[in-house]
């Protein structure tokens, strides 16, 4: 039974950004999220320099996944600077419905609650196969799931999604709709 999200799924969906591509990471910044999994990632995708990254949390690692992004910018492999910032839930939801892509690398997670309320907006996960995660049971098809802690691996799915857009336009209104699976009154119902 699922902790349940309280949002509804939306009526219609915004058209994700995409110049740059906004890829969307939420939850603390700590070793079990494995956030620099994601940065590192951008050295070995071909689209690292149309991506924007945007990190939602706080947290011990912060100032390290700071510096990773800001090496990688003046480095030239991102073209756009990454943000960073602690949120309300009115402002992720915003940040989801423009994401292309949310990835989730955490190594560690019960649940994974942030990552069904960005695809109830419309942002495609992108979801570590941690063997102590559950959140990998989100995918909803194998393009969704990579090696997790594997940088290259990553960095495929995240530029098979830009190359493939029919696909994730597809996926979106998928993974959007199958956010009402989680919807609170049934997990209460269920309880």
């Amino acid at each position: 039974i699922s902790n349940g999200i309280d949002a509804p799924v939306p009526v219609a969906l915004e058209e994700p950004q995409t110049k740059p591509y906004l890829v969307l990471c939420i939850g603390r910044m700590s070793v079990e999220k494995d956030q620099t999994t994601l940065i590192k990632a951008m050295r070995y995708s071909r689209h690292a320099s149309e991506i924007q990254l945007h990190f939602a949390g706080k947290g011990m690692r912060l100032n390290k996944c700071r510096k990773m992004c800001i090496d990688l910018y003046k480095e030239g492999i991102l073209k756009y600077p990454a943000e960073f910032g602690f949120y309300s839930s009115s402002r992720l939801r915003q940040l989801a419905r423009k994401a292309y892509l949310y990835v989730h690398c955490a190594l560690v997670e019960v649940e994974g609650l942030s990552c069904v309320e960005s695809f109830r907006e419309g942002a495609v996960p992108v979801i570590g196969d941690a063997a102590m995660s559950a959140t990998r049971e989100f995918a909803l098809c194998p393009e969704s799931l990579f090696k997790s802690h594997s940088p290259k691996a990553l960095a495929e799915r995240i530029d098979w999604w830009i190359e493939h857009p029919q696909e994730h336009a597809a996926m979106r209104k998928a993974y959007s709709e199958s956010a009402c699976n989680y919807d609170i009154r049934k997990s209460i119902a269920a309880l």
